[in-house]
């Protein structure tokens, strides 16, 4: 009885950490088909703006001889749809977070080269213009424009571009879906297999556009019955456990990787990883009706609702 006691507390006591196990051993597949069943019963948000909030980090060549070195700097963009579409863009807002060694082989050379805190990485847009400074971890004031003459403003992938009209007329059906977004890709000059077309494509349409509920289901649908979708281990999000998924890539085609919680089935965030170096992490979207402000220099990941 003793031994019975123990064992049961021990299990009560563990609970919560077994569920946790349970959840982050839970197949690709299985965590997409979840998630589809979970958007089905989405019944979307009201907003005047569709926003979306992105963490760049770009390279940067700097220095000149032995003391070049790369620099990794972050940027956060956010970019604000309006729902009535049309051909505005609507409004695009930047703040550089600053520059750092990109690497500990770069910080050596940063370091020979007199360890600068600003570096000049020249015009802004073009000769004449006024140059861009970049300061080692400190973010600048931010800006924000308004953008217009884009009638389709959101893009599913390089070369495809997509107006809210387009997104709602998408098939609700995963076969279909599927069958619309190769199509899609001849369009393209996309050569790295319809396999990681697929991907990169129904990525986009469960993270960061306005794609309707059932649209978005039948996108992970997609996505689960793709073959070589995998599970790549997991990060800590505002304190969930999450499972990364990812997908082999093309010798030539970006990796892109999603970000789930498998134990209520939601995406949390997607990165990109471009063959150029450059990282791209979806932290938050969804509609807002926030009036369009310069981007704060939070750099978190949401729990999207």
């Amino acid at each position: 009885m003793v031994l019975t006691a123990v064992h049961d507390r021990h299990e009560v006591g563990n609970h919560a950490d077994r569920r946790a196990f349970s959840d982050a051993q839970r197949s690709a597949p299985d965590i997409l088909l979840a998630a589809a069943h979970t958007s089905e019963a989405d019944k979307g948000t009201s907003g005047a703006y569709w926003k979306v909030r992105t963490l760049h980090t770009i390279p940067v060549m700097v220095g000149s001889g032995a003391n070049s070195y790369t620099l990794a700097e972050r940027r956060v963009i956010e970019t604000w749809t309006p729902r009535d579409g049309g051909t505005a863009l609507g409004w695009y807002g930047v703040r550089s977070m600053g520059a750092r060694p990109a690497s500990a082989a770069d910080e050596v050379a940063w370091r020979r080269d007199g360890s600068p805190t600003t570096w000049d990485i020249g015009p802004l847009d073009a000769p004449g213009q006024p140059h861009r400074l970049l300061t080692l971890n400190r973010s600048d004031n931010g800006s924000l424009t308004r953008v217009h003459g884009r009638s389709a403003p959101f893009a599913l992938a390089e070369g495809i571009t997509l107006t809210q009209s387009q997104l709602h007329s998408l098939p609700t059906d995963p076969t279909l879906l599927k069958r619309r977004l190769l199509t899609l890709q001849k369009q393209t000059d996309f050569a790295s297999g319809p396999d990681q077309w697929l991907f990169v494509t129904a990525a986009a349409l469960v993270s960061d556009m306005p794609t309707p509920p059932h649209v978005r289901s039948a996108a992970f649908r997609v996505l689960a019955a793709l073959p070589s979708i995998h599970s790549a281990g997991g990060d800590s999000v505002a304190g969930r456990k999450t499972v990364r998924l990812t997908h082999t890539p093309g010798a030539r085609g970006a990796t892109v990787d999603l970000l789930m919680d498998p134990a209520s089935s939601k995406l949390l965030t997607k990165t990109s990883y471009s063959p150029k170096g450059d990282v791209a992490v979806v932290l938050s979207s969804g509609w807002t009706d926030e009036a369009p402000h310069v981007p704060s220099a939070e750099t978190s990941a949401s729990t999207r609702p």
